[in-house]
């Protein structure tokens, strides 16, 4: 395993330079490095070298070629203990209803509140604490 990563998914660089801003603290904290990926698809490939050191993904709803819920979905089914955060502008009901039932951890709008971003990613650090070392003892 190499270096914990957390993965920020959109298809808006702008919007992923904020995101690397804003966290980078939290993150250098945690001894985690701050992966992005602009599309589904290069988050897909990202996961597929990396999805085992891959704590949290953080993924757009709305980005060309696949919504950010059917690329979590995806995630959550190959890589069960990373937790899943949707960040979305839009308050689509069914997009959202789809992803809590796959599994997501937290859905947090555009623009973010940064107190609240932080909270969320704690939250979500903490429950993959949990799941890995539930994971470690039941393998």
């Amino acid at each position: 395993m190499g270096k914990e990563c957390l993965l920020l998914v959109d298809d808006e660089q702008n919007i992923l330079n904020a995101l690397k801003r804003e966290l980078r603290e939290w993150a250098k904290e945690r001894d985690l490095e701050i992966a992005t990926a602009t599309s589904a698809r290069s988050g897909l490939e990202f996961l597929a070298e990396r999805g085992e050191d891959t704590v949290i993904i953080m993924s757009d709803l709305k980005m060309p070629e696949m919504k950010g819920t059917d690329f979590l979905t995806q995630a959550l089914n190959d890589y069960p203990d990373t937790v899943a955060i949707l960040l979305t502008g839009l308050t689509e009901a069914a997009d959202t209803a789809k992803a809590v039932g796959a599994g997501l951890f937290s859905c947090i709008l555009k623009p973010w509140d940064s107190a609240k971003l932080l909270e969320e990613l704690q939250k979500a650090y903490e429950r993959n604490r949990s799941r890995r070392s539930r994971s470690r003892a039941a393998g």
